[in-house]
């Protein structure tokens, strides 16, 4: 009897020391999930059981050269749901350098730092240099694939990145915006990439692709696009209608139409908002536009050098190297507008040498793609 006693208590142990699985915290509202480091991220990005939970990020966390998937998603094997339905707060951090990959079994649908959220919320969240680079994916976006019923956005950004999508939805914050919700004092400005398919309308947009469904409780305010979107419909909202308020854009993004949001004359000049910058906006000098209070640690440069394969791509002064790719692929470079600046193809460990202007490029090599900045 006392050897079963002693086995049960080693199991419940090793049990409880194994289900601690965040930094702190038991998933409910008054005691969140913590997540403090990339490992708690990668963690949650795997953790579906946890999903209707409550979480809360206590620090910037550097998500490079991590293994990172959408937390929540659609089954296109199974053809079910595996949704997002809690809530997540950054407690205004920031996350960055997220590539986010894509899943076996879901071939298709729903890319972004969130695939899908159904009625969750997500607010005080900054990602920085996110790369979502889903080319036949459908419901592509920043910060979410696909926000349902109800779900809440609030206080959030994604300032620097590539995010790619098929016609079918993609957005600089969401993808596909479905029946209700609301989105509030966020912004965008990443360059948004777009695959033309045959038959499919194109929807996209600097902050949500397409609007779907005929639900009242819709709401879009405070909200700012920098980037640019290819192909895009209009500046904020590709397609569909929701009510909106102090919804701007700069004149570089790109788009074909308005659809009401104002156009930034100056990006740089806070009188041409009407946002509250007493308690959630400021100016940001370094940036030229409008960001939110709060964030302390906002970088101010994108990354210039990040492994490609088993390659790298840096730079050095006004010159793009792309080396030491072992087989035979493409590259491509585009530029912050989405215009393609360079492509061609090499073999073995040639290095091929590009001199380009200043600014923002996104190389692709092979299936790998990566931000670099040239001074």
């Amino acid at each position: 009897m006392r050897k079963i006693y002693f086995l049960l208590l080693s199991f419940c142990i090793s049990f409880n020391a194994f289900s601690q699985s965040y930094s702190g915290g038991d998933g409910t509202e008054g005691t969140p999930f913590l997540i403090s480091n990339a490992a708690d991220l990668v963690y949650l990005s795997t953790d579906d059981t946890n999903w209707d939970k409550y979480f809360k990020l206590t620090t910037d966390v550097d998500m490079a050269d991590q293994d990172f998937y959408p937390i929540g998603y659609h089954s296109n094997t199974q053809w079910k749901d595996y949704p997002f339905t809690g809530t997540f707060d950054g407690d205004y951090n920031i996350i960055s350098n997220v590539t986010v990959l894509t899943r076996a079994n879901n071939t298709a649908w729903q890319m972004g730092f969130f695939g899908q959220v159904i009625g969750g919320s997500v607010k005080n969240l900054g990602l920085v240099n996110i790369t979502v680079d889903g080319p036949n994916y459908h419901r592509v976006g920043g910060l979410m694939g696909t926000s349902k019923t109800a779900t809440t956005i609030s206080n959030c950004f994604v300032d620097g990145g590539f995010i790619q999508g098929n016609s079918d939805g993609v957005g600089g914050l969401v993808g596909w915006f479905e029946y209700g919700g609301t989105i509030d004092n966020c912004y965008t400005n990443v360059t948004i990439k777009v695959n033309e398919v045959a038959g499919v309308k194109t929807n996209a947009a600097g902050i949500i692709g397409k609007v779907q469904g005929a639900e009242a409780i819709r709401k879009l305010s405070n909200v700012a696009v920098y980037g640019t979107t290819e192909t895009g419909n209009n500046a904020v909202v590709g397609v569909g209608t929701i009510t909106h308020e102090n919804a701007y854009f700069k004149s570089e993004s790109g788009a074909a139409g308005s659809d009401g949001a104002m156009l930034l004359a100056d990006a740089a000049v806070q009188s041409n908002y009407a946002f509250d910058f007493t308690n959630i906006w400021e100016m940001s000098s370094e940036r030229g536009y409008a960001i939110l209070q709060g964030f302390s640690s906002l970088p101010t440069d994108i990354n210039s050098t990040k492994s490609v394969e088993v390659g790298k791509v840096f730079t050095s002064g006004k010159t793009l190297f792309i080396q030491d790719v072992p087989r035979v692929s493409s590259y491509e470079v585009y530029n912050l507008s989405g215009s393609l600046v360079s492509k061609g193809t090499f073999n073995g460990s040639l290095t091929k040498t590009l001199s380009v202007s200043k600014g923002l490029y996104i190389v692709k090599v092979g299936s790998t793609t990566t931000k670099v900045m040239i001074q």
